[in-house]
């Protein structure tokens, strides 16, 4: 099994030589890096990292232990509910801790990154682009409504993963490698489009970023001091945001020009 490290790393090469205030022409020199990049991450993703349902089903939340699962079952450890949930009792409908939400959003979008980021350049257009980026922004949507249930919520309850509470150093590096997911396919994604389509297809990215933006927000208002630890996961495409220039991503994440 990977570790979150390696996770964060293999996303983290897609950027390998990539110019931040690069102009479009400019961007085809780390195409090659990016959709590698994007390929790397979406088959960790994959993989299942420390035993999730990448479809986001509820494996590893504190209200069951057992949980089917459609590729097969996946077991966790019982855990004292008393203890974890503060006299509450946890039932079918409580909303899943946030390390089973956000892994399940990155294994849900992967494919989709993936698509959008290796695509050839003729294909780079609003037409071929909104699609894939409506979907995104959809799933990124659906699991900002369901982070934002979790606000009542013990932190050993909303912190929960496989049997155990995990650090705030792990979930930085769970949300750290969705943000690089996404801009490993923005940084495909600049590396060939053409000048007529540039300030579309901004436009768009811009957009999803807006969505991305607002998922992390409400993230970082449930987890304290997570900004640190996530500015540091996604260092290495920090550049790729401020290229795209939205100021509610770059705002949320403390992000200075």
């Amino acid at each position: 099994m990977r570790s979150f490290a390696t996770l964060s790393l293999l996303a983290s090469v897609a950027f390998f030589g990539f110019s931040a205030a690069a102009p479009p022409s400019e961007y085809s020199s780390s195409r090659s890096a990016a959709a590698r990049g994007v390929d790397q991450v979406a088959n960790v993703v994959e993989t299942g990292p420390i035993g999730i349902d990448i479809a986001g089903h509820r494996v590893g939340t504190p209200p069951r232990a057992e949980v089917e699962q459609e590729a097969g079952v996946v077991k966790t450890d019982p855990i004292n509910v008393d203890v974890l949930n503060n006299g509450f009792t946890p039932r079918d409908e409580e909303p899943r801790s946030l390390p089973v939400i956000i892994l399940g959003v990155s294994g849900r979008i992967a494919p989709l990154c993936k698509k959008l980021g290796t695509l050839a350049a003729v294909d780079v257009n609003v037409k071929v682009i909104t699609p894939i980026v409506d979907e995104i922004k959809d799933i990124l949507a659906e699991a900002c409504a369901e982070v934002q249930l979790l606000k009542d919520h013990p932190i050993e309850y909303i912190l929960y993963l496989n049997g155990r509470i995990l650090s705030i150093k792990e979930i930085g590096d769970i949300v750290g490698s969705l943000i690089i997911l996404i801009y490993t396919a923005i940084a495909g994604v600049l590396a060939v489009v053409e000048a007529a389509q540039f300030k579309l297809v901004v436009a768009l990215l811009v957009q999803l970023s807006v969505v991305l933006a607002g998922l992390i927000e409400v993230v970082f208002a449930i987890v304290v001091d997570l900004q640190a630890v996530v500015v540091v996961v996604i260092e290495d495409v920090i550049p790729t945001i401020l290229d795209i220039d939205c100021t509610y991503l770059i705002a949320v994440l403390g992000i200075h020009y």
